[in-house]
């Protein structure tokens, strides 16, 4: 058995699975999905509640990051605090990049 892919993700992800009435299918793939805990407040509907019980795993940012992502706040006004935190997140953990999205 290979390795578990581990795919970081945001929260309009998640909305759009909710939306597709797909979330339960979603966590029966051999996947582990992470989300920085920055996210965490977005998650409305679907409530984070739901989704942790599901499985949706959280990690946060280390200081060094933390400090990474005032930087890039500054160079990349577009994107919010949360879309540059999984950027982050994802590069962390040292993930590549497949489609829009990245992986382990």
């Amino acid at each position: 058995m290979g390795l578990q892919s581990v795919l970081v993700t945001d929260t309009n992800i998640w909305i759009d699975f909710e939306n597709g009435d797909i979330i339960a299918e979603v966590f029966r793939l051999p996947c582990r999905f992470l989300i920085p805990d920055l996210a965490i407040p977005e998650l409305i509907k679907p409530s984070w509640l739901k989704l942790s019980r599901l499985g949706l795993e959280t990690r946060g940012l280390n200081k060094e990051h933390i400090a990474e992502l005032t930087q890039l706040r500054k160079t990349f006004k577009r994107l919010s605090i949360v879309d540059l935190s999984a950027i982050l997140l994802a590069n962390m953990l040292n993930c590549q990049r497949i489609g829009r999205g990245m992986t382990t």
